[in-house]
């Protein structure tokens, strides 16, 4: 059975059932038995009907939720910071709004048929894509059901909806003509998933880059992994086997920079006297990883950082040297001196500038004079004063 513009009552009337129980069950309210929801889920299905979001907003049905979708597997939800900085900055943009953030995983291709008849029935006023594929058909199906939809990225060609997306090309090209400014002259790269947006464009800028140097790229030159660090082993490794003569490698993201990293280290090519390295994101791990000792290339600028030699080390290295040719001194060593005749340190004067002279030190008992003791009494004088000279201080 086939309509142009399914509405509630034909899919009352294929499922047969009411029209209470068919809304019941497409709005995700009220108890419906488990026969009856899965025959209106299967009259849904076949009909493809979507709710009309104008009529349910009209009708004041709001949900004041707006849903992050990551369609990536949990693990790598947490083991990668890009998506907890993408969560971070979501939750800040709804921080004094009427917003609730939802955050849903679409892993397995169960999860995402549940995933989209969530988002399609009218469960959140607002949808962002983050991690998508070209070939996945969630942002054209909430195109076509009217659902606010931003993504993570460019979409597929044909595939009306908004997206925020960075410069990948252009950061790649920065970051291989960094490694061909250092002199390397054999790179290679490991980059993303050829279905996703970032790595195909990531990918091209590398082969533009070596093309503008003129340069071959050719395929034994490059793999493509997943933006994982397990993933970025695999491909170093098959990358290596092919061509050991590698002297430069451009790494889609910074995390998968570290699995890469991890294989040169096994390998015994030292990052960067023998193999130069530079990740793409600038984000936390590229910093952590210079300051562990190993150098990484940050950025789609590829501002790159020795670790063994970086600024913080060498301020710190500095001040580990002044720390050792001043030591402290001893309670009491600067009275000791003075006392002992040493001169105080004091400033030399410029040409032309007569010094003041110095004024003697006083003596130890200024102004003494003679007083008689009480009677019946030996009053104590000073030290080092014989007890028949009976002095005390001077007005």
């Amino acid at each position: 059975m086939s309509v142009a513009h399914p509405t509630l009552e034909d899919v009352a009337a294929h499922a047969g059932v009411s029209r209470a129980t068919a809304s019941r069950v497409v709005n995700g309210v009220g108890r419906v038995s488990p026969s009856t929801r899965q025959a209106v889920e299967v009259a849904v299905d076949a009909l493809g009907y979507v709710p009309n979001q104008a009529a349910r907003s009209l009708a004041g049905h709001r949900t004041d939720t707006v849903a992050l979708v990551v369609c990536e597997p949990s693990g790598q939800l947490f083991a990668d910071p890009y998506f907890g900085q993408v969560v971070r900055g979501v939750a800040t943009a709804l921080t004094g709004t009427r917003y609730l953030l939802s955050l849903l995983m679409a892993q397995g291709e169960a999860e995402r048929a549940r995933v989209d008849r969530h988002l399609v029935r009218g469960n959140a006023d607002g949808v962002l894509l983050v991690s998508t594929r070209s070939d996945d058909p969630l942002p054209a199906r909430l195109a076509e059901a009217g659902v606010p939809c931003v993504m993570a990225g460019r979409p597929a060609p044909g595939v009306r909806v908004g997206y925020v997306d960075a410069d990948n090309e252009g950061g790649a090209r920065l970051a291989v003509g960094y490694l061909l400014a250092r002199g390397c002259r054999v790179i290679g790269t490991v980059a993303g998933p050829a279905g996703m947006a970032a790595g195909a464009d990531r990918l091209a800028g590398w082969r533009a880059a070596l093309a503008d140097a003129g340069l071959a790229a050719p395929d034994e030159l490059s793999a493509t992994a997943p933006f994982t660090r397990d993933g970025a082993e695999r491909a170093t490794t098959e990358l290596l086997a092919r061509r050991p003569d590698i002297d430069g490698l451009f790494v889609a993201s910074d995390l998968m920079a570290l699995g890469a990293l991890a294989v040169l280290r096994r390998a015994g090519r030292p990052v960067p006297e023998d193999v130069a390295l530079v990740g793409f994101d600038d984000g936390e791990l590229a910093a952590a990883a210079a300051d562990d000792g190993a150098p990484a290339g940050r950025g789609p600028g590829a501002r790159a950082r020795t670790g063994p030699d970086g600024p913080a080390r060498r301020r710190g290295r500095r001040r580990g040297r002044r720390a050792r040719r001043r030591p402290s001194p001893r309670p009491g060593r600067r009275r000791a001196a003075h006392r002992a005749g040493r001169p105080r340190l004091g400033m030399t004067p410029g040409p032309g500038v007569t010094p003041r002279p110095r004024r003697p030190p006083p003596t130890r008992w200024p102004g003494l004079r003679r007083l008689p003791g009480p009677p019946g009494r030996r009053p104590r004088g000073p030290p080092g004063v014989p007890t028949g000279d009976r002095r005390c201080p001077g007005p």
